[in-house]
C-alpha cells in the first residue's frame, strides 16, 4: 500500500479561532487609535485639549522624556507606534488569521518593546493613559 506524503510548508502558519481573530482585530484598532491620537498631539493638531494629556501631566512627562523620541531623528515614538500598529492591522486583516513564524517573531519583539516602555512609566511614576492603551 502506497502512502502519500504531505510536504510541510517552509513557514508554519497558525490560525486562531474566529473569536480570537476578532479580539486581535479590536485590540489592534484600539492600539492604532491611541497611538494615532498621541501622534496628532505630537504634531500640535490637538493642542493641550486632550483629556489626561495636558501640560504637566503624566503623558507630557513621558512624551517629553528620554524615551519620548527617536534618538538622532527627534521623531516622537508615537509616530513609530502608529505606523507599526497600522501596518500590523493591515497584515492581520490580509492574512485572515493565518499567522506565520515571521509575523509572530515581529509581534513578540514589539511586546518586549512595549514591556520596556511600561517599565519606564513605572520607574518615572508617570502612567500615561494613551501609552497604557497602546
Amino acid at each position: 500500500m502506497k502512502t502519500q506524503q504531505t510536504t510541510k510548508p517552509t513557514t508554519e502558519e497558525i490560525r486562531p479561532r474566529p473569536g480570537l481573530w476578532t479580539l486581535g482585530l479590536l485590540l489592534l484598532v484600539g492600539a492604532a487609535a491611541a497611538s494615532g491620537i498621541m501622534s496628532l498631539k505630537s504634531m500640535g493638531v490637538l493642542g493641550d485639549n486632550l483629556p489626561g494629556c495636558g501640560a504637566a501631566s503624566a503623558c507630557d512627562a513621558i512624551t517629553n522624556g528620554l524615551f519620548g523620541s527617536i534618538p538622532g531623528l527627534g521623531w516622537p515614538v508615537s509616530f513609530v507606534g502608529f505606523a507599526y500598529f497600522c501596518g500590523l492591522l493591515f497584515a492581520w486583516t490580509c492574512c485572515n488569521g493565518a499567522v506565520s513564524l515571521g509575523f509572530r517573531v515581529v509581534v513578540r519583539l514589539s511586546v518586549l518593546a512595549s514591556f520596556m516602555f511600561l517599565v519606564v512609566m513605572i520607574i518615572d511614576g508617570a502612567m500615561c493613559p494613551y501609552c497604557l492603551t497602546t
